[in-house]
């Protein structure tokens, strides 16, 4: 059974996650009027490289799990990927040096 101390979170969760996608379309928005006519409120003008960024900022908001148990499993293994990675980076200072 959900609580609705879950049901607030998960809403009001939602509610952040589309603030910040809104927040990040405005930023890539261009100076350009639309087809219309109507000109689009002037936003930050952005290279490629940050456009992308940001699309895949919005991308990884829309598609992230939002379950606690799933976000835990993926943490630990991006934990577990570090941890070898760091390894790594610590043997090769070792034979450079």
């Amino acid at each position: 059974m959900v609580s609705n101390t879950e049901i607030i979170m998960s809403d009001s969760t939602e509610a952040v996650i589309q603030r910040t996608i809104q927040g990040i379309q405005k930023m890539i928005r261009v100076h350009e009027p639309e087809e219309g006519g109507d000109k689009e409120e002037p936003g930050i003008p952005v290279s490629l490289a940050m456009k992308r960024h940001f699309e895949s900022e919005i991308r990884t908001l829309k598609d992230a799990p939002r379950d606690e148990m799933k976000l835990r499993q993926i943490l630990k293994v991006k934990q577990k990927e570090y941890e070898k990675t760091a390894e790594w980076e610590d043997i090769e200072r070792l034979f450079s040096d």
